[in-house]
């Protein structure tokens, strides 16, 4: 595992420009999706819901910091409030809210602040954006955050790797993926934005590429990019392969992509770990700046 140095914060006039909130008034209609729960924005379980800044519940159980039990009482920055999903659901698998077909390979950002109250078993997952394949639910090495080995690690599993982009993953979605880790602290805020456009990679030699190509207005046989962020630092800054071609059955990915929060802990463990997310924003297209979507801002 990749422990990655710190980086450079983001300055003003760099193309992130982060330390500069944008008000509520100069919000670009690009931010796609913005959840900061001070309301339910969330659909019942099994049920699609509605339209705009709505979650699907998938296996969930949802609870927000004024819920009694609640060991946080309030949001990201000390008031409002934040969604709370964790192993008292006791699912066998996960307790997580997704956004069906939210994004896409095409260039975009995401924001999201992160709270963990206990801590998951190791390389369990707590944000998931899953690469899906055609005709199935099965995904193509999603990118996901995941604790590490370490307990005061987590780390980024990231599809880099273009000798990998035509291999079936045999270990679940974090099979042939690159790992890089951060420090964290539980009972701490951690800020997230991540800066992505899929591609294969443009040394990649697989088979033909047009029918995905005319599905996302541009060929996937070309260099993608990774930019990620962690409370403000620059930890990955990685130009080339961002996406791998199959899931485990052969199914070839879509381009299109369901973003996931919450733990994952998957059948094989038991329920563990109390998480919570607070302003999380996607901004679809070229343009956008870290300040966009920056979840230190309510």
């Amino acid at each position: 595992m990749e422990d990655a140095g710190a980086g450079d914060a983001p300055q003003a006039g760099d193309a992130s420009e982060g330390g500069t909130c944008v008000s509520a008034g100069d919000v670009s209609d690009q931010i796609t999706f913005h959840t900061d729960f001070e309301t339910d924005q969330w659909g019942d379980n099994g049920v699609n819901p509605p339209a705009g800044n709505f979650w699907e519940v998938d296996h969930g159980l949802p609870r927000t910091t004024d819920h009694p039990d609640s060991l946080l009482k309030a949001g990201r920055n000390g008031s409002g409030r934040a969604v709370w999903l964790g192993a008292y659901n006791n699912d066998t698998a996960r307790n997580e809210l997704g956004r069906d077909n939210a994004l896409s390979f095409g260039e975009h950002w995401m924001g999201v602040s992160i709270y963990v109250q206990n801590r998951l078993d190791r390389d369990r997952i707590m944000i998931q954006n899953r690469l899906l394949a055609n005709g199935t639910s099965r995904t193509v090495n999603a990118i996901s955050l995941r604790q590490a080995a370490d307990p005061g690690q987590l780390y980024f599993s990231l599809p880099t790797d273009v000798d990998s982009v035509d291999t079936l993953p045999t270990n679940g979605a974090g099979s042939n993926t690159e790992s890089v880790a951060f420090d964290y602290n539980e009972g701490e805020w951690i800020d997230v934005v991540l800066h992505y456009q899929g591609a294969f990679g443009a040394n990649y030699q697989g088979p033909d590429t047009s029918e995905l190509a005319a599905n996302l207005g541009f060929d996937p046989r070309s260099d993608g990019f990774i930019e990620i962020w962690v409370n403000g630092n620059k930890l990955v800054d990685h130009v080339g392969t961002t996406a791998f071609r199959y899931a485990r059955e052969g199914e070839e990915v879509t381009g299109i992509i369901t973003p996931k929060i919450g733990p994952y802990w998957s059948s094989a463990n038991s329920p563990k770990g109390d998480l919570y997310f607070d302003n999380y924003r996607l901004w679809v297209g070229p343009g956008g700046t870290y300040a966009d979507v920056d979840p230190s801002c309510d």
